[in-house]
């Protein structure tokens, strides 16, 4: 995960690991469940180099995606960890939200390539999603932090992404604001030559259980994540989707929230499905 300066929403925002001002400051967070240095970094401007037409997104010695639509490669490092990936987009395009201050993206995508772990290099392929979210934030014109009571009210964010099989792919989010109002919460199914569409007329996600202890990333602020969790997608009374969810991996710190691994079980559309899922969460409601 990486953001290409501050994004002003309280969901979003580490207000300590600054380089320069808010717009030039960049972060990138990535590992696997095995990953044992820390997953986060901070990147000044003189340490990334971003193409003005999309080309080239570099993040220091440590991440770099290449490429134009439909393929890209993915170059990554961290200590004992990296990883050297093809992605090729399906041409299945999801859009979140389509606006003029805020528009995001989120591509099916089949990856192939290796990852190195501890000297152990394995050869690895699937099916993906490959994410991008551009907009006005308040950064265009402030250079420092905002005070929390002034960012954008935006402070609770989850997204799940689900392998059903090697060709569908589940994606699930929420969204809230002021505390307790919803702002977004809802279902997408796509399948690789069949097209994407938004699942039923409502969804609801419940945490039901927290992990022990609340997570402090490097802002030094606790947060409380899930351990187990539950959604349920409905069109109507009809239930399309009920799963759930147990964390079975560490938890990444990745500034704009954390980010962890989980399996889950339950029922899609009438039949039993059971796999690995990937999270992200963020709550900074208190």
């Amino acid at each position: 995960m990486t953001l290409i300066g501050y994004s002003g929403f309280r969901a979003w925002d580490d207000d300590s690991v600054l380089q320069g001002t808010a717009r030039q400051t960049a972060t990138v967070c990535h590992g696997t469940a095995a990953t044992t240095d820390d997953p986060f970094s901070a990147h000044g401007e003189d340490d990334c180099e971003f193409a003005a037409d999309g080309s080239l997104l570099c993040f220091g010695d440590c991440f770099r995606i290449s490429g134009l639509y439909p393929s890209y490669r993915v170059v990554s490092g961290r200590p004992g960890f990296g990883a050297d990936l093809e992605l090729t987009a399906t041409g299945e395009i999801t859009w979140f939200t389509k606006s003029p201050l805020y528009s995001h993206i989120s591509l099916l995508t089949r990856y192939r390539g290796s990852i190195t772990h501890e000297g152990t290099r394995t050869e690895v392929s699937g099916l993906c999603t490959y994410e991008y979210g551009a907009g006005f934030a308040p950064y265009m014109i402030a250079k420092r932090p905002l005070p929390k009571r002034l960012k954008l009210p935006i402070d609770y964010f989850t997204y799940h992404v689900l392998n059903l099989d090697a060709d569908t792919q589940l994606l699930l989010v929420g969204l809230g604001a002021f505390r307790q109002q919803p702002a977004l919460i809802s279902g997408y199914l796509r399948t690789a030559g069949q097209g994407v569409r938004r699942l039923g007329t409502s969804a609801r996600f419940e945490v039901l259980e927290s992990q022990p202890e609340a997570l402090v990333g490097h802002d030094g602020e606790a947060m409380a994540v899930p351990s187990r969790f539950r959604w349920i997608v409905r069109d109507g009374s009809m239930t399309l989707a009920r799963l759930e969810g147990t964390v079975d991996t560490q938890w990444l710190y990745a500034g704009m929230g954390n980010i962890a691994g989980y399996r889950y079980e339950g029922e899609f559309q009438g039949r039993d499905i059971a796999g690995q899922g990937y999270l992200e969460y963020s709550d900074r409601r208190r």
